[in-house]
């Protein structure tokens, strides 16, 4: 059902027939730049099928709300969540706050903010929890550095990864991530790609969406988009330009009429 990622319902499911291009802005996008794509923006319907939502910064998500005007035509999401309800956090940002500013979703588990932050398993199975009690929808992340990937340890990296999710019972979107594609300009062929994402949909039990992301820009979207087993994208520094990501989300509208 298009449009999901934006209604209130929450128990619409993810699924593998339609298509998510998400926008990760990181902390890349000023304020004004923000203004101007939601301005610049030539969607003004929602497409069948195509689901599309940004993820800005934490400072920016309660305006980005607003700029979607009265179609949404893109969900927002953000970019991390404590993995506590309340309390004496200093600095963190519940689950609940974002849902007050009519967030939808959340990334958990970018490798980014594993290496940084120090994440745990314990610590990312909390944030699931969270998230899933306040109704908004995790994206969760996974991905193996080039070290484990030169190795011929993916399958086992990415297997430890996706232990959190064997308790979790909620609705979910996977993200794969291969670090070392990550910002690099160094993208996974389309032979690594299919074959990761077989491997990480043979071991999900759920019928979640699997999307791919990892220096996904305009000249390789149309052909990962292609890919047996890729649902969708996760897109970075590609997603800052506003006719550069609405012309990937074209592509992702042509590959659902094939």
């Amino acid at each position: 059902m298009a449009g999901w990622l934006r209604k209130q319902d929450v128990n619409l499911s993810p699924n593998r027939q339609s298509k998510y291009i998400f926008g990760n802005w990181k902390m890349s996008q000023s304020f004004e730049a923000m203004r101007s794509f939601f301005a610049d923006s030539t969607r003004q319907n929602v497409d069948p099928g195509l689901e599309m939502a940004i993820f800005p910064s934490f400072t920016h998500l309660g305006e980005a709300r607003k700029l979607v005007g009265p179609q949404k035509v893109y969900a927002i999401g953000a970019q991390d969540c404590s993995d506590e309800k309340n309390g004496a956090f200093t600095g963190e940002v519940s689950a609940q706050s974002l849902k007050e500013l009519g967030v939808c979703l959340c990334l958990v588990g970018h490798s980014e903010r594993r290496q940084r932050a120090n994440e745990t398993p314990q610590s990312l199975s909390k944030k699931l929890a969270v998230l899933q009690e306040c109704g908004i929808l995790p994206v969760f992340c996974i991905g193996e550095s080039r070290a484990e990937r030169e190795s011929g340890r993916v399958d086992e990296i990415l297997s430890s990864q996706l232990e959190v999710l064997k308790t979790y019972r909620g609705q979910l979107i996977l993200a794969y991530e291969p670090v070392w594609a990550i910002g690099t300009g160094l993208t996974a062929s389309a032979s690594q790609i299919q074959e990761t994402h077989a491997y990480i949909l043979k071991q999900l039990g759920g019928p979640w969406p699997l999307l791919y992301g990892g220096s996904v820009k305009l000249e390789n979207a149309q052909e990962i988009l292609g890919i047996e087993g890729v649902h969708g994208l996760l897109i970075g520094g590609a997603s800052l330009k506003v006719n550069v990501f609405e012309k990937i989300c074209g592509f992702a509208l042509e590959s659902l009429n094939r």
